[in-house]
């Protein structure tokens, strides 16, 4: 949730997203594959949702201009390209693992 409240974030110019993808990498990567069918099914929600939040949130930007506007769009851009660069990885880990 903190992660979504980041991405959504328009009130500071900092960038507080960049420094916390390792952990979101670390979150959809690097904790053991899901092995239950309802553990699966939850982390396939998960990514799903968050996707869906980065794009919504790109899509809500739309016409607007400005450093704050430009710094939502990047972040979110990062976290949907970490989504979908990490999703092999972890079909790899599953197929390793038997699943």
């Amino acid at each position: 949730e903190w992660l979504l409240d980041l991405l959504k974030d328009e009130s500071s110019e900092i960038d507080l997203v960049g420094p916390t993808l390792p952990a979101l990498k670390m979150i959809l990567v690097d904790l053991s594959p899901p092995t239950s069918p309802n553990a699966k099914d939850l982390y396939g929600w998960l990514v799903d949702g968050l996707l869906l939040s980065c794009l919504l949130n790109i899509d809500a930007m739309s016409g607007r201009d400005g450093l704050i506007s430009a710094k939502k769009v990047k972040n979110n851009m990062l976290a949907a390209l970490l989504i979908l660069t990490v999703i092999p990885l972890l079909v790899k880990k599953l197929l390793e693992s038997g699943e």
